[in-house]
């Protein structure tokens, strides 16, 4: 077992790292593979699906999907069969570019790819790192082909040159065979959309129940409405504005009829939407009354507020009028009464 590894920042940021943004289960394998137990410094090694579903806390499927995500990347391949994985630039990370003199991981890199002779991955590995990492290593003929001894060499390398002699030229090995993960079977197009928009769904359930606070589990009605076009981002800004505003100025309706099923009819979603543009449009604006109460005040009590503050502005009205200065004017005819206005 490693002690420890070695993950750049730039596993986040880099080429490879934002195109596994979008995939987390892929993501996540990623970085299992560089820093999980069963890893070396040379990036290839053996690690069955099953233990990567166990320590990742992931499905069969997921994994297999997961690798097969982080071969379309060009970040790893892996070989079902003989459950071998190969990180392409692992042993660039935890080592570096090249091997310097005197690097006592010189005889650690030996050791490992001498283990790993019968992968179908190891010519693989040669054509990388034989030059920078001064290996000194011939490809085998065939990934599946032991080391020949030294007397089948002298005795193949004869030969050829007895053909040469002859004029006869011999056929050239054919090239390794490139298994990589078992794929799951191709999912037709429409298959694929109706797992997309149930990740979509299941990503507009998460927010709702995170916005409000609530546990709901079900999301078969925005699931139909992300199949009819709708999308997530509309999907959250209806859970924002009923959050920030319907929450405060109709809690019974709220209380009653917020659900991941209700707002989310078409015939329902459309009018909420457009309401909750209005309010995107003006800034989000604070409703009243003030948030804090909206567990306090019914309806009716909130119809009663706004009808005390309408009163309460009349009334602020009439006394600015009545505490307003008197004026007075000089008779226009000239004598010298006072005019009161």
């Amino acid at each position: 077992m490693r002690d420890h590894a070695i993950v750049s920042p730039h596993f986040w940021t880099g080429e490879t790292g934002r195109q596994l943004r979008k995939d987390a289960d892929a993501q996540r394998i990623a970085f299992y593979l560089m820093t999980c137990p069963s890893s070396n410094m040379i990036g290839l090694y053996y690690i069955p699906i099953p233990l990567i579903c166990h320590e990742v806390g992931i499905s069969d499927q997921g994994a297999r999907k997961g690798l097969s995500r982080l071969y379309e990347v060009g970040f790893c391949a892996y070989d079902a069969p003989s459950e071998v994985v190969f990180v392409y630039q692992m042993a660039r990370y935890q080592i570096g570019e090249v091997i310097k003199d005197k690097d006592l991981r010189y005889g650690s890199v030996l050791k490992l790819l001498a283990s790993m002779k019968h992968s179908i991955f190891y010519n693989d590995f040669i054509a990388r790192y034989n030059d920078p990492f001064r290996l000194n290593l011939k490809p085998l003929p065939s990934p599946f082909q032991a080391p020949r001894a030294l007397d089948q060499e002298k005795e193949q390398d004869q030969e050829k040159e007895q053909d040469q002699d002859q004029g006869l030229k011999s056929d050239p090995s054919p090239p390794p065979v490139r298994l990589v993960t078992e794929n799951p079977p191709l999912k037709t197009t429409k298959a694929r959309q109706r797992d997309e928009t149930k990740e979509a769904a299941h990503e507009v359930l998460t927010y709702l129940n995170a916005v409000h606070q609530r546990a709901f589990e079900t999301c078969d009605t925005i699931t139909t409405l992300l199949t009819h076009g709708r999308t997530i981002m509309a999907c959250k800004l209806v859970i924002d504005w009923s959050y920030a505003v319907d929450r405060v100025q109709n809690p019974e309706g709220y209380r009653k009829y917020f659900n991941p099923t209700t707002p989310f009819r078409a015939e329902n979603f459309d009018r909420l939407h457009n309401w909750a543009q209005d309010w995107e449009k003006a800034g989000r604006p604070d409703p009243l009354p003030d948030p804090v109460r909206e567990n306090t005040i019914s309806a009716k009590g909130l119809r009663g507020i706004q009808a005390a503050q309408r009163i309460m502005d009349r009334n602020n009205e009439v006394r600015h009028e009545t505490q307003r200065p008197t004026a007075f004017l000089s008779s226009p005819l000239g004598d010298g009464r006072v005019l009161q206005r």
